[in-house]
């Protein structure tokens, strides 16, 4: 059974709705189609998952232009400094660009 429920997003613990304009990093970058995908990628991997599909609730998605962010005080203080990380090269003057690396490790015994 579905319902449309109250109508507005339960705050039980104070979060709040913040959007970042990531723009300045996106326009940038022109080696993928979806730069916003790499801001989200590091967002997780600095939150884990499991804090946006858990108690408190939690909404994290993004565009071109902006990340939309529904969350407590403290993980919008982490998710404005992983934003801050991918924006200091636009405002330094430098060429943004998305950058991924892998490990594969291996032991013998």
């Amino acid at each position: 059974m579905v319902s449309k429920g109250a109508g507005t997003l339960p705050n039980d613990h104070g979060q709040i709705w913040n959007e970042y304009d990531i723009s300045a990093y996106t326009s940038r970058v022109t080696t993928t189609e979806h730069p916003e995908r790499a801001v989200i990628d590091w967002i997780l991997r600095e939150t884990g998952t499991e804090v946006w599909f858990s108690e408190p609730l939690g909404i994290l998605s993004a565009n071109s232009n902006t990340l939309y962010v529904y969350h407590t005080k403290e993980m919008h203080g982490l998710i404005g400094d992983v934003v801050d990380r991918f924006l200091v090269d636009c405002v330094d003057g430098r060429e943004a660009e998305s950058y991924a690396f892998s490990l594969r490790l291996v032991t013998i015994a």
